[in-house]
């Protein structure tokens, strides 16, 4: 259930940045502009990586998530695409945990 919550609050937090800007009278500047733009990344990424790597970091899960979040890399660096990256990422895992227990 707290997995659940996180993921809930994690979920408002990035609406929330978004709607910043709409908030502002002003508008915003340059530098708020290249953080809202990039915080939802940050966050989603955030997200991503820790709900994969278990702790204590030790034997097999460490060689499982670490060779997902290689994959992860090596796709994105293949294909330039962030979505197929994370595919192949979750498919690598999901993978390494069916053979490795």
């Amino acid at each position: 259930m707290d997995r659940y919550a996180a993921i809930l609050l994690v979920a408002v937090g990035t609406y929330l940045i978004r709607l910043l800007p709409f908030f502002r009278k002003e508008g915003t500047g340059e530098g708020m502009e290249r953080v809202l733009k990039d915080s939802a990344a940050a966050v989603m990424a955030a997200l991503w990586i820790s709900s994969f790597v278990s702790l204590p970091l030790e034997g097999w899960p460490l060689v499982r998530d670490g060779l997902a979040l290689l994959g992860v890399l090596g796709s994105y660096l293949l294909w330039r695409r962030m979505g197929v990256s994370v595919l192949v990422g979750v498919g690598l895992h999901a993978l390494l945990s069916l053979w490795g227990g």
